[in-house]
């Protein structure tokens, strides 16, 4: 048990009395290492994400998208600490280079890549590039 975290909160909810990165710890913690899947969708931080990367290395699927307070260092710190991944999904307003060659080095198991977002049109190409270089192993994008 606890081998998935996937805590959606709807866009019309009313979290005025709940800490939801409270949740998302509580659920980490009583993971014991065992966590292989997470979501984020609509809340995190950098500090929840490190918290998360320091106690589930055995991660193999990531998911964030549509997040206010996780910055690309902070999922680029963490995906660092996640080398068993095999699936990865972003959705958010800037996909960079940077990150993508991160990523390809920090994850030789990598099979399938989600990018849902924009590109600067100058920048499209060597992203594109950079995923060929650095993820052998993808098999879907």
């Amino acid at each position: 048990m606890w081998h998935k975290i996937d805590l959606r909160i709807p866009r019309n909810f009313k979290a005025l009395h709940y800490d939801f990165e409270a949740m998302y710890r509580y659920a980490v913690d009583i993971s014991r290492g065992g966590l292989l899947e997470i979501n984020f969708v609509d809340i995190g931080s950098d500090s929840l994400l490190t918290y998360i990367a320091n106690r589930s290395r055995n991660l193999r699927r990531f998911r964030v998208s549509d997040f206010l307070g996780i910055t690309r260092i902070g999922i680029f710190e963490a995906v660092e600490k996640f080398p068993l991944l095999e699936e990865i999904e972003f959705s958010f307003w800037c996909i960079r280079e940077e990150l993508m060659k991160g990523i390809g080095q920090s994850c030789p198991n990598l099979k399938t890549l989600k990018l849902n977002g924009k590109f600067y049109m100058k920048s499209a190409d060597k992203v594109a590039l950079t995923i060929a270089e650095t993820m052998p192993g993808l098999c879907h994008l």
